[in-house]
Protein backbone atom coordinates (compact mmCIF):
# COMPACT_ATOMS: atom_id res chain seq x y z
CA UNK A 1 0.00 0.00 0.00
CA UNK A 2 1.85 2.98 -1.24
CA UNK A 3 0.44 6.78 0.10
CA UNK A 4 0.45 9.61 -2.63
CA UNK A 5 2.58 12.69 -1.89
CA UNK A 6 0.51 15.55 -0.29
CA UNK A 7 1.00 18.47 -2.21
CA UNK A 8 -0.08 21.97 -0.50
CA UNK A 9 -0.56 24.67 -3.19
CA UNK A 10 -1.07 28.19 -1.34
CA UNK A 11 -1.30 29.91 -4.44
CA UNK A 12 -4.53 29.01 -5.74
CA UNK A 13 -5.25 29.79 -9.50
CA UNK A 14 -7.63 32.79 -9.70
CA UNK A 15 -11.48 31.76 -10.33
CA UNK A 16 -13.46 32.84 -12.94
CA UNK A 17 -16.57 35.61 -11.73
CA UNK A 18 -19.97 34.12 -12.34
CA UNK A 19 -22.33 36.28 -14.28
CA UNK A 20 -24.83 35.25 -11.94
CA UNK A 21 -23.39 36.22 -8.71
CA UNK A 22 -22.31 39.77 -10.24
CA UNK A 23 -25.72 40.55 -10.67
CA UNK A 24 -27.12 39.30 -7.42
CA UNK A 25 -24.21 41.89 -6.35
CA UNK A 26 -25.55 44.80 -8.60
CA UNK A 27 -29.29 43.80 -7.48
CA UNK A 28 -28.41 44.15 -3.42
CA UNK A 29 -27.06 47.12 -4.13
CA UNK A 30 -29.88 48.74 -6.03
CA UNK A 31 -32.34 47.50 -3.47
CA UNK A 32 -30.00 49.16 -0.40
CA UNK A 33 -29.52 52.20 -2.41
CA UNK A 34 -33.09 52.17 -2.71
CA UNK A 35 -34.20 51.80 0.69
CA UNK A 36 -32.04 54.47 1.69
CA UNK A 37 -33.74 57.12 -0.30
CA UNK A 38 -36.89 55.63 1.01
CA UNK A 39 -35.26 55.98 4.67
CA UNK A 40 -34.71 59.43 4.32
CA UNK A 41 -37.61 60.49 2.52
CA UNK A 42 -39.70 59.00 5.59
CA UNK A 43 -37.39 61.00 8.11
CA UNK A 44 -38.13 64.22 5.96
CA UNK A 45 -41.89 63.50 6.28
CA UNK A 46 -41.90 62.95 10.04
CA UNK A 47 -39.85 66.31 10.21
CA UNK A 48 -42.07 68.12 8.33
CA UNK A 49 -45.48 66.88 10.64
CA UNK A 50 -43.31 67.51 13.75
CA UNK A 51 -43.18 70.63 12.54
CA UNK A 52 -46.68 71.22 12.20
CA UNK A 53 -47.90 69.66 14.89
CA UNK A 54 -45.58 71.97 16.87
CA UNK A 55 -47.26 75.22 15.09
CA UNK A 56 -50.63 74.09 15.65
CA UNK A 57 -50.59 72.97 18.78
CA UNK A 58 -51.17 75.79 21.47
CA UNK A 59 -48.53 77.22 23.30
CA UNK A 60 -48.37 76.33 27.12
CA UNK A 61 -46.97 79.15 29.10
CA UNK A 62 -43.69 78.73 31.35
CA UNK A 63 -45.14 77.69 34.41
CA UNK A 64 -44.34 80.64 36.77
CA UNK A 65 -43.57 80.07 40.76
CA UNK A 66 -46.03 81.53 43.09
CA UNK A 67 -44.13 83.91 45.44
CA UNK A 68 -43.79 83.09 49.00
CA UNK A 69 -46.16 84.37 51.28
CA UNK A 70 -44.90 85.63 54.08
CA UNK A 71 -46.18 83.43 56.94
CA UNK A 72 -45.03 80.74 55.30
CA UNK A 73 -41.69 82.13 55.15
CA UNK A 74 -42.30 83.23 58.95
CA UNK A 75 -43.45 79.35 59.85
CA UNK A 76 -40.57 77.94 57.89
CA UNK A 77 -37.79 79.83 60.37
CA UNK A 78 -39.40 79.51 63.05
CA UNK A 79 -39.16 75.46 62.40
CA UNK A 80 -35.43 76.03 61.45
CA UNK A 81 -34.67 77.97 64.39
CA UNK A 82 -36.39 74.84 66.28
CA UNK A 83 -34.05 72.57 64.81
CA UNK A 84 -31.43 74.34 65.05
CA UNK A 85 -31.80 74.92 68.90
CA UNK A 86 -32.64 71.08 69.43
CA UNK A 87 -29.46 70.18 66.89
CA UNK A 88 -27.87 72.89 69.66
CA UNK A 89 -28.66 70.71 72.88
CA UNK A 90 -26.31 69.55 75.60
CA UNK A 91 -27.05 66.34 74.16
CA UNK A 92 -24.60 64.13 75.99
CA UNK A 93 -24.80 66.05 79.20
CA UNK A 94 -28.04 65.50 79.24
CA UNK A 95 -28.37 61.83 79.03
CA UNK A 96 -25.55 61.53 81.20
CA UNK A 97 -27.63 63.12 83.85
CA UNK A 98 -30.91 60.84 83.34
CA UNK A 99 -28.67 57.96 82.86
CA UNK A 100 -26.60 58.37 85.85
CA UNK A 101 -29.47 59.03 88.60
CA UNK A 102 -31.18 56.41 87.42
CA UNK A 103 -31.14 53.12 89.47
CA UNK A 104 -31.43 50.54 86.99
CA UNK A 105 -33.10 48.02 89.71
CA UNK A 106 -35.31 50.83 90.67
CA UNK A 107 -36.19 53.10 87.48
CA UNK A 108 -37.28 52.17 84.16
CA UNK A 109 -37.06 55.02 82.19
CA UNK A 110 -39.67 54.79 79.21
CA UNK A 111 -39.46 57.81 76.68
CA UNK A 112 -37.57 61.48 76.92
CA UNK A 113 -38.98 64.32 74.82
CA UNK A 114 -36.79 67.27 75.00
CA UNK A 115 -38.57 70.80 74.88
CA UNK A 116 -35.50 73.19 73.71
CA UNK A 117 -37.65 76.47 74.09
CA UNK A 118 -38.40 75.93 77.48
CA UNK A 119 -34.78 73.93 78.16
CA UNK A 120 -36.93 71.09 79.30
CA UNK A 121 -36.80 67.28 79.53
CA UNK A 122 -40.02 65.42 79.86
CA UNK A 123 -39.30 62.28 80.72
CA UNK A 124 -41.59 59.25 80.91
CA UNK A 125 -40.83 56.01 83.66
CA UNK A 126 -41.57 53.46 85.94
CA UNK A 127 -40.29 53.33 89.19
CA UNK A 128 -40.68 49.85 92.09
CA UNK A 129 -42.10 52.24 94.40
CA UNK A 130 -42.74 55.77 95.33
CA UNK A 131 -39.77 56.47 97.52
CA UNK A 132 -37.60 54.95 94.48
CA UNK A 133 -39.44 57.62 92.26
CA UNK A 134 -39.15 60.01 94.43
CA UNK A 135 -35.23 58.83 95.34
CA UNK A 136 -35.01 59.16 91.31
CA UNK A 137 -35.94 63.04 91.15
CA UNK A 138 -34.13 64.20 93.76
CA UNK A 139 -30.44 62.87 92.62
CA UNK A 140 -32.04 64.01 88.79
CA UNK A 141 -32.86 67.52 90.21
CA UNK A 142 -29.08 66.91 91.59
CA UNK A 143 -27.30 66.52 88.25
CA UNK A 144 -25.57 69.06 86.34
CA UNK A 145 -26.40 70.81 84.29
CA UNK A 146 -29.99 69.79 85.43
CA UNK A 147 -31.86 72.80 87.91
CA UNK A 148 -34.56 70.32 88.92
CA UNK A 149 -37.06 67.74 88.60
CA UNK A 150 -40.35 68.80 89.02
CA UNK A 151 -43.21 65.60 88.85
CA UNK A 152 -46.35 65.80 86.57
CA UNK A 153 -48.37 62.99 87.18
CA UNK A 154 -47.97 59.49 88.75
CA UNK A 155 -49.78 56.63 88.80
CA UNK A 156 -50.29 53.13 91.30
CA UNK A 157 -50.67 50.04 89.50
CA UNK A 158 -51.26 46.63 91.64
CA UNK A 159 -49.62 44.09 89.98
CA UNK A 160 -49.42 40.44 92.12
CA UNK A 161 -48.69 42.12 95.36
CA UNK A 162 -46.42 44.92 94.00
CA UNK A 163 -47.28 48.31 93.39
CA UNK A 164 -45.21 49.69 90.32
CA UNK A 165 -45.86 53.64 89.74
CA UNK A 166 -45.59 55.28 86.89
CA UNK A 167 -44.66 58.48 86.41
CA UNK A 168 -44.02 61.84 83.82
CA UNK A 169 -41.95 64.24 85.34
CA UNK A 170 -40.15 67.47 83.53
CA UNK A 171 -36.30 68.33 84.43
CA UNK A 172 -34.97 71.78 83.20
CA UNK A 173 -31.79 72.66 83.01
CA UNK A 174 -29.93 75.50 82.64
CA UNK A 175 -28.60 76.63 79.07
CA UNK A 176 -25.02 77.46 78.48
CA UNK A 177 -24.91 81.29 77.47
Amino acid sequence: MMRRALQLDHFAPPRRVSLAGVAVLGVAVAVAALLAVWQQHLVDQIELLELQQAQLAPRRPVAVRPPIEPGRLDDAARRAQMVSLELRLPWLQLFDAVESAADPRAIALLAIEPDARRSALRISGEARSKKAMLDYMQRLGDQTPMVRAVLESHQERAIGGVAPVQFVLTATWEQAR
